[in-house]
């Protein structure tokens, strides 16, 4: 009688053993029965999102068999799950969108600069996704530039520029928002 067993891979493991670089020797291999990638891109977006709020996103199915002393998981069930987490790990800004800033960040930011309103929100919104990207990750990002262009932005000289850095950074460094 074939036997299951339930593995819990962060998503980290998952994007590396479907490019074969996990490092517990473990690989997934796409078989060809699979019908390739499917979704658009509005429904990665969706299941993403469905992550990183911590929805309940299904499982992923695999067939373990051993090959030269390395486990290789066949993909029966996930294709296009993995594809998209594969996607979100190498590139993660990739998935950053207006809607991803609050409106309270919004709010925090625009005391600093003295000017509210729903259209300084929308530039806000709009200057610092545009800024998130064009980068490849959240890691070592310098913020100076961005606080800059709001500053420019608004017409408010370089006195909010140190205050902007802070509150931009506690944002992408502490976790972000959603609204």
């Amino acid at each position: 009688m074939a036997r299951c067993t339930v593995e819990n891979w962060t998503l980290q493991d998952l994007s590396s053993a479907l490019q074969d670089l996990h490092k517990d020797s473990k690989k997934i291999v796409v078989p060809m029965f699979q019908r390739g990638k499917r979704w658009k891109k509005g429904q990665e977006q969706k299941f993403i999102d469905s992550l990183i709020k911590g929805y309940p996103v299904g499982t992923m199915l695999f067939y373990e068999t051993y090959e030269d002393n390395k486990r290789t998981y066949i993909l029966v069930d996930g294709l296009q799950r993995g594809n998209s987490i594969k996607k979100y790990i190498t590139n993660p800004t990739e998935f950053f969108y207006d809607y991803s800033i609050s409106d309270k960040f919004c709010e925090n930011i625009s005391s600093l600069i003295s000017k509210t309103n729903s259209e300084v929100y929308s530039k806000i919104r709009t200057i610092l996704t545009n800024f998130i990207k064009g980068k490849t990750s959240f890691k070592n990002i310098q913020y100076y530039d961005v606080a800059k262009e709001i500053a420019d932005e608004f017409n408010v000289g370089y006195e909010p520029i140190g205050e902007l850095i802070k509150v931009i950074t506690s944002f992408f460094e502490g976790g972000i928002e959603y609204g």
